[in-house]
């Protein structure tokens, strides 16, 4: 199954180059960690790791604002939402980025959602998502062509967008992570909360940022600029000592060869 992941990869967008994880990390093989940063030349760009720690290495280099990633679920691809800096261009773009070759691919943003906040994949990755204030757009995943379309109310995809684009924790999933306000619009302050099946609501705390689900069974987070995995059987929260992190780091999403996985992220 890997294999089909990996192939899938390759063919996401017919052509070949070479990734900035080429030697670094494999693809589809190694647990992956992305996230999102300010780099040296001030620029918004994705970031990514080992789960494990170590350094942290660019993943895109451009003037636009990119934030929100997902990995596919296959760790071959991570999707994310791209924004231009200039106010002239108020347009938000879901891109892809194969993790192989580096090579992308993209589509706007239907404005009829509001303000784009998240990005989830089906779990055959065949289906991309995308949450907003409003509602939820869909299109085909790429090596198919990419068309985001606003879901209207009571569509047959509606469920299946909440789920991929939600923080889900657990194996299969007991809880979900969301803001204890029930705002629409995540934030780094806002507090978050773990609410169960029966809508039950624990708070986090203050001090966690960004939280996602880091694996089968644990929760990742920021605690100011560290990133910190706590199980979800209790006990202690561990700190991933990475090192070259890039300022105002956040927007965690976790992918580990096994179980499902999320942006988180």
């Amino acid at each position: 199954m890997r294999r089909l992941w990996l192939a899938a990869a390759v063919a996401l967008m017919g052509c070949q180059g070479v990734s900035p994880l080429t030697n670094k990390i494999a693809v589809g093989q190694e647990p992956l960690v992305v996230m999102v940063g300010t780099g040296p030349d001030n620029q918004v760009d994705l970031f990514a790791a080992s789960p494990g720690g170590g350094v942290v290495h660019r993943l895109s280099f451009t003037r636009n604002v990119e934030f929100s990633p997902a990995i596919h679920p296959g760790g071959a691809a991570v999707a994310f939402l791209r924004r231009a800096t200039t106010p002239a261009d108020s347009i938000t773009r879901l891109s892809v980025m194969n993790l192989v070759n580096a090579a992308e691919r993209e589509a706007v943003v239907p404005p009829g959602i509001g303000r784009p906040q998240r990005v989830g994949w089906s779990p055959d990755g065949t289906r991309l998502y995308v949450s907003g204030e409003y509602g939820f757009a869909a299109s085909a995943a790429p090596p198919a062509t990419m068309e985001l379309t606003a879901l209207e109310p009571g569509h047959a995809e509606i469920a299946a967008a909440d789920s991929a684009t939600a923080i889900l924790l657990g194996t299969p999933a007991i809880a979900r992570v969301e803001a204890c306000s029930g705002s629409c619009i995540a934030t780094a302050a806002q507090a978050m909360c773990v609410v169960s099946p029966s809508g039950e609501r624990q708070e986090l705390g203050t001090l966690v940022r960004w939280p996602t689900r880091w694996g089968a069974d644990s929760l990742g987070y920021f605690d100011g600029e560290r990133v910190m995995v706590r199980s979800l059987g209790g006990g202690p929260a561990r700190v991933v000592a990475f090192t070259r992190m890039p300022k105002e780091a956040g927007m965690l999403a976790y992918w580990g060869p096994t179980g499902l996985v999320r942006r988180e992220e």
